[in-house]
């Protein structure tokens, strides 16, 4: 009775091992299956947002062109915050200043 006991008990252990060893081989397919996905997905969103693709868009679709020397400006921020006006034209803050320093300027 105990031996049958011992045996039934161990078909039973082999049993789950090899339910277990069974899930542990389909979750590792899986796995690798989802992994060569992500290899998959990412070349392809790589390939859709390269350097090059982009700028074919944008010239062929949206009918952009590179911009000319000539049309770049570049702005020096180094010196902080300011507001430079073309010509000889003052902002109203520059012509508050020099008025009051006028009005409180010591005589000679």
């Amino acid at each position: 009775m105990v031996s049958l006991t011992c045996i039934a008990l161990m078909l039973l252990s082999r049993a789950q091992s090899d339910e277990l060893s069974r899930k542990i081989t389909k979750l590792e397919n899986d796995i690798k299956i989802a992994q060569s996905e992500n290899v998959r997905l990412n070349t392809a969103m790589n390939s859709l947002i390269s350097a090059d693709k982009v700028e074919t868009y944008a010239e062929e679709v949206l009918g952009m062109v590179r911009a000319e020397n000539y049309q770049i400006t570049y702005i020096d921020m180094s010196k902080g915050n300011m507001i430079v006006l073309s010509g000889d034209k003052t902002d109203l803050k520059e012509k508050l200043t020099v008025k009051l320093k006028e009005l409180f300027a010591y005589p000679p």
